[in-house]
């Protein structure tokens, strides 16, 4: 059974915010990951919890691009399209805590 490629914009506007949400997901990962290594004290349980969460938003970047990418037309295409929306602002809120949380 061949897939086909998405034809529609949406489909390859998600596709390409997806792949760059689990991109960006993994950055977050091992930068948190890493904090949480090198940190001691209570800052450390932060940082672990927010590597939590970037892997959360890492795992919703990709299975949301895969709903849209194989998915079609059908509910779970659309699913995917609200995973890809939640890992975006996922990736925003870790944006400003990476920025301003040392």
């Amino acid at each position: 059974m061949a897939f086909r490629r998405p034809t529609r914009t949406l489909d390859t506007v998600a596709i390409a915010l997806a792949s760059a949400g689990f991109v960006a997901h993994f950055a977050f990962l091992t930068l948190f990951a890493w904090r949480t290594f090198v940190r001691f004290g209570l800052g450390r349980y932060a940082h672990m919890t927010f590597a939590v969460v970037a892997l959360v938003g890492l795992a919703a970047s990709f299975l949301g691009g895969t709903l849209v990418k194989y998915g079609g037309r059908t509910k779970a295409a659309r699913l995917g399209l609200g995973l890809v929306a939640l890992a975006t602002a996922l990736a925003s809120c870790l944006l400003i805590v990476a920025a301003y949380i040392d």
